[in-house]
């Protein structure tokens, strides 16, 4: 396989999502004001590298690059990240493992690094450095916290890695051979989890508002085009309007109605971009998706994407 290097800046989350190689997230945005975004990744045989940027707070969806355990680390820590459904602190390290599926809502100014690497390649570090081997002591964990020098030491390896990458033409150089760092951070992150002196936090235990929580996410995807309400929510969950209201504003800073709301929106500009504008009508979009007054919903659209849905058919068709 060879080099590939992709740094682009988007102002469209569909398009990052159709673009970012490797990674197959679906972007919501939750947030109204026009999305910006700047990703930087380097793809190579055994591992990859990712740095991404938003401006808006988006619900995150999908799964990260197959085949790859993917270490991430916030560049900025005191932007906060609820990962899994818990906010993830500046000292943590968030881990997918291979055939994991990414679960996660970023805030504004959320700046994540990212580094995939073959399990493969993993060992094989570990091994000549004399570091014990990682995927036993990682089976079953999400996240992981470290100590404060040890999420310095990565930090600064992976934004210093990205920094003289932006340098380099990746397509000619052979970054692996031509720089160290890899095995620099790659021991730094197996140090860091061979250092810990308390267990690593396990998958996180269901409670109810958690469970609820999934259960209503689960609910509007499947029902979003039908006249899904709060108390259609309560009834698939099983629990009352005023928990769903709490957690809905725990995890995504709205309550239902409004995410139900944003996830429609959210839905109709993903099928706007992906129409033909010259067969596509927005009206028998928007129905699609429940929305039956028009002047309400271009009015809505606009507010929150800043842009009228007719403008998304026409000027931003993949």
């Amino acid at each position: 396989m060879n080099n590939f290097i992709n740094n682009q800046i988007f102002n469209d989350f569909e398009q990052l999502a159709a673009t970012a190689r490797s990674w197959d997230v679906d972007f919501r945005q939750i947030e109204k004001g026009r999305f910006k975004a700047n990703i930087f990744q380097y793809i190579s045989k055994d591992f990859q590298l990712t740095r991404a940027r938003f401006n808006r707070s988006l619900d995150q969806k999908g799964s990260p690059p197959k085949g790859l355990w993917t270490f991430a680390v916030a560049a900025v820590p005191e932007i906060p990240l609820i990962f899994k459904g818990r906010e993830a602190g500046s000292n943590d390290i968030m881990l997918y493992p291979p055939g994991s599926e990414i679960c996660a809502i970023s805030k504004p100014g959320f700046d994540i690094l990212t580094f995939s690497v073959s399990e493969n390649l993993l060992e094989s570090i570990s091994e000549k450095n004399g570091l014990p081997r990682f995927s036993k002591q990682l089976k079953g964990v999400d996240i992981f916290t470290c100590k404060k020098d040890n999420i310095t030491t990565i930090r600064h390896i992976l934004i210093r890695i990205f920094s003289e990458m932006q340098k380099m033409d990746l397509l000619k150089e052979n970054y692996y051979g031509k720089l160290d760092k890899i095995n620099n951070i790659t021991i730094a992150i197996v140090s860091a989890i061979c250092s810990r002196k308390k267990p690593l936090r396990k998958h996180y235990q269901v409670k109810l508002r958690d469970g609820a929580f999934n259960q209503a996410m689960a609910c509007i995807e499947a029902h979003a085009g039908d006249h899904l309400t709060v108390r259609g929510l309560e009834k698939s969950t099983g629990v009352t309007e005023r928990t769903l209201e709490y957690v809905f504003r725990e995890r995504l800073g709205m309550s239902p109605k409004a995410y139900i709301r944003t996830y429609r929106l959210n839905r109709v500009r993903r099928d706007l971009i992906r129409s033909n504008p010259s067969a596509a009508k927005v009206v028998d979009i928007a129905n699609i998706w429940g929305f039956w007054h028009m002047g309400q919903f271009a009015k809505d659209y606009r507010e929150f994407f800043k842009e009228l849905p007719s403008a998304t058919l026409k000027e931003h068709a993949l």
